[in-house]
């Protein structure tokens, strides 16, 4: 005990602050984590609820999805070369890149598709 004692003793003021620092820090992440995970089970089911199905439309240059893979088949029934990347190797791999914009441009004149373009096609 005695040894306990004495080295306590020797630790400097500045160390104690520092230590002090950092329990003070604890406490409050502990206080912090314990406040945010407080969720009932009422709070997930009414975030749950009031979460909308984000539509896809407008398809636009970077989209991806399964609705891309219908334009791009759409647009390979046109003729359009779009690609070789895909399962299939037939450029049918769901991202709208440059070579779909191209096609896009080319069979459409359009940067973008909306819903009722897209009901149009299929």
């Amino acid at each position: 005990m005695e040894k306990l004692i004495s080295f306590l003793k020797g630790v400097s003021v500045k160390t104690w602050i520092i230590i002090a620092i950092i329990l003070v820090f604890i406490i409050f992440l502990i206080m912090y984590i314990k406040n945010n995970n407080k969720k009932t089970g009422d709070d997930v089911k009414s975030n749950l609820s009031d979460s909308k199905p984000r539509s896809v439309f407008p398809l636009v240059y970077g989209s991806k999805g399964e609705e891309v893979k219908v334009l791009q088949r759409y647009l390979k029934s046109k003729g359009q070369n779009i690609g070789n990347t895909g399962l299939s190797l037939d450029g049918v791999d769901g991202i709208w890149g440059p070579k779909t914009d191209a096609a896009v441009m080319a069979v459409l004149n359009k940067t973008s598709i909306s819903e009722s373009d897209f009901k149009s096609l299929v």
